[in-house]
């Protein structure tokens, strides 16, 4: 079964003028609507105040008799310029059966056809409710569902900011259970008799009780009395024994008799400690010297290292040997500078001299060419037919010359191409050098002997440095010797203080064993012997009765009852694993999940959260808005074409990752008619598809 809207026509319906405008539904698009404001002065609000809300609007009307959310009257939906002959048509499809709306205002029209045949027809209302109840039955949703599950608008609450009746209401709509409240009148009356009954035979039980109450409200003040006075003088004593305790444990801390030995040995401790001293000054010192001696070493080992990479006696063969190359070099490069000059020149000779006579000959051709009978070429007057063919044979005659001439220059050009083909120049290949002649090669050698004798009497000085360091000794004097006091008289007078401490703490621990409040609990004893034995029999079965019939209440009404867990269990699950699939594809870690008593929680790492930011919770939203439609598609077995929202993905605040998101989720909808309204150029950037609205002189058009 499908639920398909094909179309929806206006005429003078808010911002939208006498001329009909067909906006198709049944296309499966996603597409974003955008309007162009062209009488707002303001370029910054060209977007605004176009009507591009007015679809939605117009499809509600349609359907419910009102704007959305009822945020405008019925007279203000007529259009303010024309004010008359507003009327708007719906065209949907169910279960393959057409249907049409046709509702208007000024004059007020309401007409309901099936497969073109009037099912009500009411002219003078226009608001006929049992039209209306006959339509939302056929759609098989109320106002709130279509709200949440087809056309989403800024102008109603979004389900989380629905009361939690509405939100129950919502719910139970579209998992159909709203048919439970029937029986519940009838069975309130019966509990309120029973109630009665029960509390006419609870008062002379309660007479009983509350005389034994007081004696026992009595008897408990004296015991928590007693208890509290008992508890107070147990945890003074037992303080005082703590406090004993921890001043003894903190001196038994203290060894006295090393505290004396001690003593003696922080005198020599200290006298050697001075020696210490003045020997580790002297090894630094000597350290230092060493560690710059080490710089200095590496330095000229670097450099050694730098300069051992020649090879000296190859480089200096190498050099020669390249002088001796280079002096035949420069001598070839004068030979052969001179032959290229001859060649160049004569070759630019022969080619000049060929393509003159080339354009001579091509000169003398066209001349002949040109000659015609009896007419002088050269003047246009007359000839005789034997000067004519005279003067065809001397131009021909010149160009035989001219030819041989080419021929012979063309020979030439063939020989002096053999005799540069004869010319093999010479390569010359110089050995690798690292020194451009023989008196740098001289100058690193020279440096490199002067290093090695540098770093050898630097060497030796580092030696003696190390030498006398070893000789310096830094005596071992182990764990400086600790004290507690300044001197053995307070060692002493610690002594007598613990064993004084000792006395005062098995004092204490004797007095805790006795019982001062003996005579007390005997008191408190001979009074709960005033207390009488109630019999609660003769309440007992009509309490029965009571919880029986509350019960069967409990049963019909509450949400917890196995009649609506029955109903609820697999319909919840399946609506909440729908709404952890579509979290998870709009990127949400969060878990939410709807209740028994349509009640819903939200979890985060285990944790239940009762606030959650603005990104979180409008991905939370938009998983709860495509949850509901697939649930109630799935339980009704009905598919909608048509997904709508008014500027809602503005409203609940998405970040830019939930915008991408929900565009991925809302593409996935390929057989739906997916339509938007907003204002984030994210969306509008990425719709594959855009319907524009126009507004000009006061009326909105769609741009074709």
């Amino acid at each position: 079964m499908e639920l398909n809207f094909k179309e929806i026509r206006i005429r003078n319906f808010l911002s939208f003028g006498n001329v009909e405008e067909i906006i198709p539904l049944n296309k499966c698009l996603y597409q974003v609507i955008i309007g162009m404001n062209k009488d707002k002065s303001n370029s910054s609000l060209d977007r605004n105040g176009v009507g591009k809300s007015t679809i939605f609007e117009a499809i509600h009307y349609a359907l419910f008799g009102k704007s959305i959310g009822n945020k405008i009257t019925l007279g203000n939906l007529i259009n303010n310029i024309n004010k008359k002959n507003m009327i708007v048509t719906l065209v949907f499809e169910k279960n393959g059966v057409e249907y049409t709306i046709k509702r208007g205002r000024s004059p007020n029209i309401l007409m309901f056809m099936k497969n073109d045949e009037e099912i009500n027809v009411n002219e003078s209302q226009g608001d006929s409710r049992e039209t209306q109840v006959e339509i939302e039955k056929i759609l098989g949703m109320n106002e709130d569902v279509y709200n949440q599950i087809v056309c989403l608008s800024c102008k109603v609450p979004i389900f989380n900011d629905e009361t939690t009746a509405n939100q129950k209401n919502i719910i139970e709509h579209i998992l159909g259970i709203n048919i439970i409240s029937e029986k519940i009148d009838a069975l309130k009356a019966l509990i309120k008799e029973t109630k009665n009954e029960f509390n006419n035979k609870q008062f002379e039980y309660n007479t009983i009780k509350t005389q034994n109450d007081n004696l026992m409200q009595t008897i408990n003040n004296q015991i928590a009395d007693m208890n509290t006075a008992k508890e107070k003088w147990e945890n003074e004593i037992k303080q005082q024994i703590n406090n004993v305790e921890n001043v003894i444990s903190q001196m038994k801390l203290i060894d006295i008799d090393t505290e004396i030995k001690n003593f003696q040995l922080l005198e020599n401790y200290l006298t050697q400690e001075g020696v210490n001293q003045q020997n580790q000054q002297l090894k630094d010192s000597l350290n230092k010297q060493i560690q710059e001696k080490d710089i200095f070493i590496k330095n000229y080992q670097i450099r050694i290292a730098e300069l051992l990479k020649y090879n000296f006696i190859v480089e200096r063969q190498n050099i020669l040997y390249n002088e001796q190359l280079n002096k035949e070099r420069i001598a070839y490069d004068i030979e052969e500078n001179k032959y290229k000059t001859i060649k160049n020149f004569k070759e630019q000779n022969l080619d000049t001299n060929f393509k003159r006579i080339a354009n001579e000959i091509e000169k003398k051709e066209t001349e002949l060419a040109n000659i015609k009978e009896n007419v002088c070429p050269t003047c246009g007057q007359p000839m005789g037919v034997e000067e004519v063919n005279k003067l065809k044979e001397s131009k021909k005659e010149e160009i035989v010359q001219l030819q041989k001439e080419l021929h012979r220059i063309d020979m030439e050009i063939l020989e002096a191409n053999h005799t540069i083909s004869l010319f093999v120049p010479k390569v010359f290949e110089f050995k690798p050098v690292s020194f451009n002649d023989m008196s740098s090669l001289l100058e690193k050698e020279n440096e490199l002997n002067q290093l090695k004798l540098q770093l050898e009497n630097i060497v030796k000085e580092k030696n003696d440095l190390i030498e006398q360091e070893n000789k310096i000794v830094i005596v071992d004097l182990g764990i400086k010797p600790q004290t507690h006091y300044s001197n053995i008289q307070e060692a002493l007078q610690h002594q007598a203080t613990l064993e004084s401490l000792g006395i005062t703490l098995n004092s204490l621990q004797k007095q805790l064993l006795t019982n001062p409040f003996e005579q007390q609990e005997k008191s408190i004893e001979e009074l709960k012997k005033n207390i009488q034995v109630l019999d609660d029999a003769p309440i007992k079965q009509i309490q029965d009765d009571l919880n029986h019939q509350e019960v069967l209440l409990k049963l019909l009404n509450s949400p917890s009852s196995f009649i609506r867990t029955t109903i609820l269990e697999k319909s919840l699950e399946f609506l909440n694993s729908k709404i952890m699939q579509y979290l998870a594809q709009l990127g949400s870690l969060h878990i939410v999940s709807f209740n028994s008593d349509m009640s819903l929680t939200i979890e985060y790492m285990g944790i239940q959260y009762g606030y959650v930011s603005t990104g979180e919770m409008g991905r939370i939203t938009l998983a709860l808005t495509l949850a509901f439609r697939d649930v109630w598609e799935t339980l009704n077995n009905c598919k909608i074409n048509l997904f709508a929202m008014d500027e809602v993905i503005d409203r609940i605040g998405l970040d830019t990752a939930g915008v991408e998101m929900t565009v991925q989720a809302l593409q996935t909808k390929e057989d739906k008619n997916v339509m938007l309204v907003t204002h984030n150029d994210t969306l509008i950037n990425q719709a594959p598809h855009l319907m524009t609205l126009v507004k000009e002189n006061g009326f909105t058009e769609i741009l074709k």
